[in-house]
């Protein structure tokens, strides 16, 4: 290869201030490295010491070394046994490398390994050009991520580890000792991790304004002559308080003592700096008052959340790297860090500019009690008959909790690292050798239980109970919570178009609830108890209903409220909340109560000795009780009860050939799981997502995979395609909104189906959409009143703010404003939008983001009555009974209209109910036979006369004349449909009755009170939305809104109610 003609230049130290750049050879990766041509390496402290000392602590120059350890690269070669990285990959490489088989590095604390290796301290480093590391200690960079950021990493991931080790989390108020690297790495860190203020106090002055710019919520400079009490209190008065946390990252003896001495009693002190091998600290004060001294040792493990944070922009820590250097000018750079010339902070050496990029295949990955990590796996290619899938979408189940929680359920421990999750959707990426019914791009539903296909239970169809089979996550295989999944062809099911992928998810569960009915045999008209209201009991009382069951009882603990509460609203008859004192004969007497006699059929979910107890007492004779929990590995029952009645009990594990059944009263519409999630996360906020499902605080929670910026882009007539954005960034006024729902105008219908409309032609591809609500993700520099967070409705019309129109507050028509989806302007149907922050107008938590998608044509229905003039009393038609013009029902009857007709064509039957659910006066369906003076006449006969108002929203010459002649004389006609250019109109009528007619373009000024009225409960606008869509189904979408099937039709650029404080019920 070329690099082996290349010289392998390296920065090698030899003794006590003997630093020389020299060729060493360039090294072969052995089967489990990587050959990586080296980008950009840090200077660390630990580096200066080697040179100026010899060494650092117990780390002592013994021969000669090759320093570096903070550093990045492009992977050059790969050996025989490495699957995760490719040749081209950029890589951040973490230096440590633990044994793997010491007690250390079993308990995942291999940065205490005695035999591990470390660059630069135990092995040599890699300030060089050509180096070999580990290949599992190489991070994939994401190609936002630069090179000097990924060499970042290691210091970055100093900052993690004793913040972990601190203990640091929302709230904590934190003491940074030191504004060296590490101490300004650790503020970044603490800040990130929930840190309600952080001070740091150093020497320097220099380094504390880099601290303040980093973040920091206050500073101190000490000086030699200041007393440790002065600088206590004056530490304590810049916090409002003393820290909970207190963070050394100097060494120096007095430092230490400072942080026990300003530590609130009960607090943390963790020591990071090394210093002298003997200190003198106040270890009586930190008895008495109850101080934890912790230390931290490098890191372990923190690699991947400190590279997740500079990905997805949480922390940037570029503003720490003041100097730059080539390998050749290494004698100046590591002057330059010894002595902290010209504000030195962190120094960075380059010696190559290659880069590639691959994304990384996280997973969440459970280590033991309580300890999940999200980490990187290799990704398997996929054999025959196998398919390797791209996890969109995965629910976590009850199991997955009992492993980070109990580290296991009945006979399955865990003895080993395991990946969870088995409630999954997702993407076709490749295909193995055999597979012919799926290709690469098909939308599947994962069955994650599949038989050795050998054994006799498998032969006789059994195969959800093999012995030997794939069931993941059991102990012997890998769930499939991880951005990629291999797994057999013949156990993923194709999702319809109109399926979403968390239904494609659900369908594990649902699956479960099917083969729990077929085995208890319920028919029509059985009446059916579920024990336990948890996902499972709720998708039996779903499948129970579906098969005929006619009465049903849930019953759950009096604490699950909630989950009772969606039982109530998914069809339950009843359901009954146990509380503590009730009895099993108390129990047995309500549900007979409710369901007028024993129970047919038992689906007992919870596990508990008590349901099942109950379960049989509560059945008729010869019955069935149909055990689907589990629980504890014994229990007694009353089984002379169950035998002298012929109850049967039959037992049912996972599921078997039910995912078909599953997806077709799914695909079908039989049956609706969407309600049952309730919580919704990134892949990266795993931990929290486990947390809300082991607390019992929803139903179902599922964990994503982070969007790319996808945008529903026109090219041309009839050419609609979903492809890939730049992620764009906010201007100093503007915000980036992750856009969360966007509604589908006739606009987008226009340009789609006819290249334009009116002035406005197709002269580039562009972005649809501008009925738009989403969450802000990035603000820019001279935003105050909206915060990373907040969530916002789009006004998607802004004008350029300096022309005539603009200044007299016309900035709907300025003929240079920035109107969403214009011929000039790009819409925001994509997952990412950038918009001037005071055209974003943040929801309250109870308003959905549907709600704050029909802000946008609600502002056209209020300029139009604004221009109308619509007041109280007054006599209202409204041609065209499209989105439009039911919002303009909607607004003229909020503005006091009190009689109002609604006119469109007769085929639009569909339309016109809506509008006599929003308390419409009368409908008009026009046929063709139909004559203007007819339709005049029915007018008049709702309205009981001539009309004081009209709102023309059809854009049709037709309408426009009707309106004319209907209304009154003075009366006022508003045109807000856009139609022909040229229309002709009975202007000598209009004349002589002077009647007005006004126009209204989009609106002005008018969010604030579409959104006071919806905020209000003054109106509702949810009756309008009739259809949702994924924005991966836009085409789908378009096609019905084109064929005018339904009202509103909504694209969720993220799973519905992700956003939602309150859930959107229609």
């Amino acid at each position: 290869m070329a690099q082996r003609q290349a010289k392998n230049l390296a920065g090698v130290v030899h003794g006590v201030e003997d630093f020389r750049v020299e060729e060493i050879p360039i090294p072969r990766p052995r089967d489990h490295e990587v050959l990586i041509a080296m980008d950009c390496v840090g200077i660390c402290g630990s580096d200066v010491h080697y040179i100026s000392h010899g060494g650092f602590g117990d780390y002592k120059l013994k021969d000669r070394l090759v320093l570096g350890h903070e550093s990045s690269g492009v992977v050059m070669e790969i050996g025989a046994q490495v699957t995760n990285l490719l040749a081209g990959d950029r890589v951040a490489i973490e230096p440590a490398i633990g044994c793997r088989t010491c007690r250390h590095c079993k308990a995942g604390r291999y940065n205490l390994c005695p035999d591990g290796i470390y660059c630069a301290t135990t092995g040599h480093g890699n300030l060089c050009n050509f180096y070999t590391h580990a290949a599992d200690c190489c991070f994939k960079l994401p190609p936002n991520v630069t090179m000097e950021e990924g060499a970042l990493l290691e210091p970055l991931a100093v900052g993690v580890h004793c913040c972990r080790r601190a203990g640091v989390g929302i709230g904590s108020t934190v003491l940074v000792l030191g504004a060296g690297p590490i101490g300004l790495v650790t503020l970044l860190v603490a800040k990130a991790m929930g840190a309600a203020k952080v001070c740091v106090i150093d020497l320097i002055d220099r380094k504390l304004e880099l601290a303040k710019a980093l973040g920091a919520d206050a500073t101190l400079a000490v000086g030699g002559h200041d007393s440790q009490k002065e600088i206590v209190k004056r530490i304590h008065d810049l916090l409002g308080t003393a820290p909970d946390i207190s963070i050394e990252c100097t060494g120096a003896e007095a430092c230490v003592a400072l942080g026990i001495e300003a530590t609130i009693p009960g607090g943390v002190v963790t020591l990071v700096g090394i210093g002298a091998i003997q200190q003198r600290i106040p270890i009586t004060m930190a008895l008495v008052r109850e101080i934890d001294i912790r230390t931290a040792f490098r890191y372990a493990n923190c690699y991947p959340a400190a590279l997740a944070m500079v990905a997805n922009g949480t922390i940037d820590a570029r503003k720490l790297i003041t100097h730059h250097y080539d390998l050749k000018e290494s004698q100046q750079a590591f002057k330059t860090a010894r002595y902290g010339l010209d504000g030195a902070i962190k120094q960075q050496l380059y010696l190559d500019k290659k880069m590639a990029s691959t994304k990384q295949n996280m997973a969440a990955v459970c280590y033991g009690r309580d300890d999940l990590r999200l980490v990187s796996i290799p990704t398997t290619e996929p054999v025959f008959n196998e398919v390797l899938l791209e996890v969109d979408t995965c629910g976590i189940c009850g199991t997955d909790v009992h492993f980070l929680k109990e580290g296991g359920f009945g006979d399955q421990k865990l003895i080993r690292p395991l990946v969870l999750g088995h409630e999954s959707a997702g993407i076709v990426r490749k295909v193995g050798t055999g597979v012919t019914h799926l290709k690469v791009g098909d939308r599947v539903a994962i069955e994650p239980a599949a038989g050795c296909r050998t054994c006799d239970l498998c032969k006789v169809g059994k195969y959800n109970i093999c012995l030997t089979g794939k069931h993941c996550p059991t102990k012997n295989h890998d769930g499939n919570c991880s951005n990629y999944f291999t797994h057999y062809a013949d156990c993923c099911f194709k999702l319809p178009d109109h399926v979403s992928m968390e239904e494609g998810a659900l369908l594990e569960p649902l699956a479960v609830g099917v083969y729990a009915g077929r085995r208890a045999d319920i028919r029509l008209g059985s009446r059916v108890i579920i024990f336990g209201a948890g996902p499972i009991g709720l998708i039996s009382l779903i499948v129970a209903k579906a098969m005929g069951a006619t009465r049903t009882v849930v019953l759950d603990l009096a604490r699950a409220g909630d989950r009772l509460a969606v039982a109530r609203k998914l069809g339950a008859t009843a359901v009954i909340p146990i509380g503590e004192k009730d009895t099993e004969d108390v129990l047995v007497k309500r549900i007979h109560e409710v369901l007028g006699g024993p129970a047919d059929r038992v689906l007992e979910c919870s596990g508990s000795q008590s349901g099942m107890r109950t379960a049989i007492k509560a059945t008729r004779n010869a019955g069935i009780v149909c055990l689907v929990g589990l629980g504890k590995e014994e229990v007694q029952l009353p089984m002379v009860d169950a035998i002298s009645r012929e109850i049967q009990i039959i037992t049912v594990m996972r599921y078997n050939h039910d995912y078909p059944a599953a997806l077709e009263i799914v695909a079908s519409g039989y049956v609706d799981v969407k309600p049952l999630v309730s919580h919704h996360f990134g892949l990266k906020d795993v931990n929290e997502a486990f947390r809300v499902a082991a607390s019992g605080e929803g139903l179902k929670c599922s964990a994503m995979a982070p969007n790319k910026n996808l945008a529903a882009t026109v090219y041309g007539p009839n050419d609609l395609r979903l492809d890939e954005r730049p992620v764009p960034e906010p201007a100093f006024n503007e915000v980036v909104v992750e856009v969360d729902t966007c509604g589908i105008c006739g606009t987008d219908i226009h340009f789609l189906k006819d290249g334009g409309f009116g002035a406005q032609r197709l002269i580039k591809p562009i972005v649809l959409g501008h009925e738009s609500a989403g969450v802000v993700r990035k603000v820019g520099s001279d935003v105050t009143h909206l915060k990373v967070g907040d969530r916002v409705a789009i006004e998607p019309a802004a004008g350029c703010r300096t022309c005539d129109l603009c200044k007299v507050g016309k900035y709907n028509i300025c003929l240079d404003g920035k109107h969403c989806t214009t011929q000039k302007h790009d819409g925001n149907c994509s997952n990412y939008y950038a918009q001037y922050a005071d055209c974003c107008f943040k929801l309250p938590d109870h308003v959905s983001m549907e709600e704050g998608a029909l802000l946008e044509p609600l502002a056209v229905a209020v300029y139009a009555g604004r221009r109308a003039q619509i007041g109280l009393g007054q006599k209202v038609v409204i041609f065209g009974a499209g989105p439009i013009g039911l919002v303009c029902l909607i607004a003229a009857k909020a503005m006091g209209a009190t009689r109002t007709v609604i006119l469109d064509l007769e085929h639009a039957k569909h339309r016109l109910e809506v509008a006599k659910k929003l308390g419409v006066t009368g409908v008009i369906g026009i046929r063709k036979e139909d004559s203007e003076d007819e339709l005049v006449k029915r007018i008049h006969e709702i309205l009981g006369g001539p009309a004081d108002r009209v709102l023309e929203c059809s854009g049709s010459q037709s309408g426009m004349r009707v309106a004319i002649k209907a209304t009154r004389n003075a009366g006022r006609i508003c045109l807000v449909g856009l139609g022909n250019k040229d229309v002709q109109l009975p202007m000598v009528d209009a004349i002589s009755r002077e009647i007005e007619i006004t126009t209204a373009m989009r609106y002005n000024h008018d969010y604030p009170a579409a959104l006071e009225i919806v905020a209000s409960g003054y109106v509702d606008v949810k009756p309008l939305v009739s259809h949702h869509f994924d924005l991966q189904d836009v085409h789908e979408a378009f096609r019905v809104a084109s064929q005018g099937e339904g009202i509103k039709i909504m694209i969720h650029l993220v799973p519905r109610d992700t956003n939602n404080h309150v859930k959107f019920t229609n």
